[in-house]
């Protein structure tokens, strides 16, 4: 039973799952599912909620998220919660370079200041161009979690998820910090922009607590003046 009095969450990042690496990864995996569910039996920590900050998969591949899925079913079995109570945001190795086309890296490198980020948001055809790459994460998102349960397209590369926990109202911030995200060089080259933090601010409802979350840290964010 979720504690009223309290709120406890699962935060994991950098699965970075992949078929060739499962043995490997299976060895990980299992102690930190061992170590969850000691923590929920014998501390009685047990999550609200999950939330996974990123890199799912190690190159945006559907076979990856494949072997992604049987991981995260095991992990709410364990914490005895439901998709509805898992919130992820993607990260760079979710995206699929090879999906990067010519326009997009175009539209990419012309961002250099917060009018042409929010510009380009604005727009439904660069916008596109944009979100193209994480074409297999929308898919996982759409097939794991359920369009119902947490969405991805191109108008909702964003959201806010409003939840009743511990008496009061709490809200998840899932912000894409990976929309430019395309090579080995992506340090201070990333964007978030107002548009999309004021986008998903809006729907908010009532909450007394926000919580942001991410997949990059701050200093990965390009620095506008």
């Amino acid at each position: 039973m979720i504690d009223i009095n309290k709120i406890t969450w699962l935060h994991i990042s950098d699965l970075h799952m992949r078929p060739s690496n499962v043995v490997d990864s299976d060895i990980v995996l299992e102690k930190l599912l061992e170590d969850v569910e000691k923590c929920i039996q014998k501390d009685s920590l047990q999550p609200g909620f999950i939330i996974l900050t990123g890199d799912i998969s190690y190159s945006g591949k559907p076979e990856e998220y494949e072997v992604a899925q049987k991981f995260l079913d095991k992990l709410l079995k364990i914490s005895d919660l439901g998709k509805d109570r898992i919130f992820i945001v993607p990260g760079n190795h979710d995206v699929d370079r090879g999906m990067i086309t010519t326009a997009a890296r175009i539209i990419a490198d012309s961002i250099n200041n917060r009018d042409s980020i929010n510009g380009i948001l604005a727009s439904d055809v660069d916008r596109a161009f944009i979100l193209q790459r994480f074409h297999n994460y929308k898919k996982f998102i759409d097939e794991y979690c359920g369009k119902d349960v947490l969405l991805f397209n191109n108008e909702h590369y964003y959201y806010a998820k409003n939840i009743p926990i511990a008496n009061l109202n709490l809200s998840i911030l899932g912000l894409n910090s990976a929309l430019l995200a395309g090579s080995d060089k992506d340090q201070e080259k990333l964007v978030l922009g107002d548009t999309q933090v004021r986008k998903a601010l809006a729907e908010v409802e009532n909450a007394d607590i926000c919580i942001a979350i991410m997949h990059h840290p701050f200093d990965w964010l390009q620095k506008f003046g």
